[in-house]
């Protein structure tokens, strides 16, 4: 301290070891200790702010804290949102800073629990409203939300339908289908039994889809069991992974192709 201030006074009056005042320290080592010391208790600061604290010069300030930056210590840069002017910031605090802005920032975008979640999509919906609405375009505007979801068909009409719009009448539902602006039916291919497609019953899943959107529903549904050809190795691996009941189906048409153009090829990504 009184290498950096010459004039000044210590009030009380400290007595310097005598081993200390054997060692010669220079003004300058002496200011990059004291910024030192200062900078490991503060967060990003500018120069103008030290050599105000300090009362020294900003150029002093400078070499010291360049010295500082040679040996790893501090970082230069512009850390505080919106503010312009270089900052300065002890390594470890700035690590630490930056993991507290992190966990904050994941902290925001972390899922909801599923309650939660729950809770939301029955507000969004109008199930837990007390006011609902009522008539053919209310419906109309149920489904736009539901569009995708399956759900067997017999509880459309008596669950879902009924605990989002005030006295449902199942004849909204017949308008909509007639008029060509709804269409219900199986998308998602299921299992089947020797190839056999059970007919519809009540508990068979159906979704409900605007009829402008049918191809794009069908075309989600459809599985490429008959066009694996068509896709990459690692595409053909995960499909005969996930569908492990298609693999014998899809062997024998392949190999039945194979015979009758007389060519055999090596496939090593059926070797799961």
């Amino acid at each position: 301290m009184i290498s950096t201030y010459n004039e000044a006074s210590l009030n009380p009056k400290i007595e310097i070891p005598e081993r200390l005042k054997e060692k010669s320290v220079s003004k300058e080592e002496a200011l990059v200790e004291i910024i030192r010391s200062r900078l490991e208790a503060l967060g990003p600061v500018t120069v103008d702010q030290i050599s105000e604290t300090l009362g020294v010069s900003s150029s002093e300030v400078d070499q010291a804290l360049l010295k500082l930056e040679g040996e790893g210590f501090v970082f230069r840069g512009n850390f505080t949102p919106g503010f312009d002017e270089l900052e300065w910031c002890e390594r470890r605090l700035l690590a630490r800073v930056n993991k507290y802005t992190l966990t904050k920032l994941r902290r925001e975008i972390e899922p909801v629990s599923a309650s939660d979640f729950m809770r939301f999509l029955f507000s969004w919906q109008g199930v837990s409203s007390d006011e609902k609405p009522e008539g053919v375009e209310a419906l109309r505007g149920v489904l736009d939300q539901l569009e995708g979801f399956e759900a067997p068909a017999a509880s459309w009409e008596r669950d879902i339908f009924s605990s989002r719009i005030k006295n449902y009448d199942h004849t909204w539902m017949d308008t909509l289908c007639l008029s060509g602006s709804a269409v219900w039916g199986r998308f998602r291919t299921g299992n089947t039994n020797g190839g056999k497609k059970s007919s519809p019953i009540k508990t068979t899943p159906i979704t409900i889809v605007k009829r402008t959107n049918l191809d794009i529903w069908k075309n989600i549904g459809k599985t490429p069991e008959n066009n694996l050809e068509d896709l990459s190795h690692s595409v053909k691996k995960s499909f005969l992974i996930l569908f492990p009941q298609k693999k014998h189906r899809f062997l024998k048409k392949l190999f039945r192709d194979q015979n009758a153009s007389g060519q055999k090829r090596k496939l090593p990504w059926l070797n799961l």
